[in-house]
């Protein structure tokens, strides 16, 4: 019994659909707290003890096919589960480790106030078609926010 609920964790299952359901605003925080629930699933599969080899299974072909049955199913599980968490830590810092170029990359991706030629010119970003200008502290954290509420204008398309 402790496989079956090692395996199917419900406090995950509801963690994810947060942060799917979540808003803009609120994404990286419900983004954070499902990597830890991830990683400490992941460290919880890892640590199942007691779990026979197949040596130990005895005789039995049935108890062999069960043994190879359940240590793959946790096999699947970790690696799920490691993908899951890969996917959102890259998602996570798209939407936190944003550099003054990035900035300018995402302004010009998203045509941000419909301008395409946004560049870094020392401590500013601007845009040399519209004259518009800003500080790279303030493009850094529009781009972020740009970002994430592109995320969430994808997810409502698929």
């Amino acid at each position: 019994m402790k496989i079956v609920k090692s395996l199917v964790n419900e406090q995950l299952l509801r963690a994810e659909a947060d942060m799917r359901a979540g808003t803009p605003e609120d994404v990286v925080s419900h983004a954070e707290g499902y990597l830890l629930l991830l990683e400490t699933y992941v460290n919880r599969l890892r640590d199942l003890k007691g779990i026979p080899r197949v040596a130990d299974a005895g005789q039995s072909p049935f108890a062999r096919e069960l043994v190879e049955q359940i240590r793959g199913a946790i096999r699947a599980a970790i690696e799920n589960a490691t993908s899951e968490r890969n996917r959102i830590e890259s998602l996570l810092d798209s939407f936190t480790r944003v550099s003054g170029w990035n900035a300018v990359e995402t302004f010009n991706l998203l045509q941000y106030r419909n301008a395409c030629d946004w560049e870094l010119i020392g401590t500013q970003v601007r845009t040399a078609s519209r004259g518009a200008n800003m500080s790279v502290t303030d493009a850094v954290l529009e781009a972020k926010r740009l970002r994430r509420e592109a995320y969430f204008d994808s997810r409502k398309a698929a």
